[in-house]
């Protein structure tokens, strides 16, 4: 994805400030494929057809019925949600990406009812927090990830692929530290007494 890109320039750019090294060609390699996933975007785009996201027009007829009525779906899904959550919580390095993708979910979800019943059911400031260090957990994990490809290609005497290696392991440290600090405002989320009462009395999810 374009934004994939942009994000890892940024990191490296930053990276390279932080720890007083150049990656010149890493970043003319994720330059380059910026370029190609842009044109490729716009491709798609023009190619794009109304009627092919069926599963779009499926959520929306979910969303059918007055506005109590869908905010009561939300509620009553979003404590599925939780659920789900609070289970892969247990193992939370683990299941990091899983878990983004449940609160992700969730927010959006709840965006769409009134804030006074949201707010009883959770608190949105610390949900937003929680998916701010994921986010910035899942940035962290594209450039490592675009880091080994890039690795791959190289020659085996390269004094960047050398120092592209340290970054790597310097990456995963601070991946973890990244986690640890979603874990505490995640346990806002748990300690949150309208959500927890909610969540552990909804059935298990499929």
């Amino acid at each position: 994805r374009l934004r994939d890109y942009d994000i890892s320039l940024i990191l490296t750019r930053k990276l390279e400030r932080k720890e007083f090294l150049s990656f010149i060609f890493f970043k003319e390699y994720l330059s380059v494929n910026r370029s190609l996933t842009r044109k490729w975007a716009k491709q798609n785009a023009v190619n794009f057809d109304e009627h092919e996201p069926e599963s779009f027009n499926q959520q929306f007829n979910f969303l059918a019925g007055s506005n109590e009525e869908i905010c009561e779906k939300i509620i009553r899904l979003s404590t599925l949600k939780i659920k789900k959550a609070k289970n892969l919580a247990k193992h939370f390095h683990k299941n990091g990406h899983e878990i983004r993708k449940q609160l992700k979910d969730l927010y959006y979800w709840l965006k769409i009812c009134p804030k006074e019943l949201v707010e009883d059911f959770i608190n949105m400031k610390v949900l937003d927090g929680t998916l701010k260090y994921l986010g910035n957990f899942q940035d962290h994990f594209i450039l490592k990830q675009k880091i080994k490809q890039y690795i791959k290609d190289l020659p085996k005497r390269n004094e960047e692929k050398a120092m592209l290696k340290g970054l790597d392991k310097k990456l995963e440290t601070t991946q973890k530290e990244i986690l640890n600090k979603a874990i505490k405002k995640w346990e806002e989320i748990g300690n949150k007494k309208a959500a927890r009462s909610v969540a552990l009395s909804a059935p298990d999810p499929d």
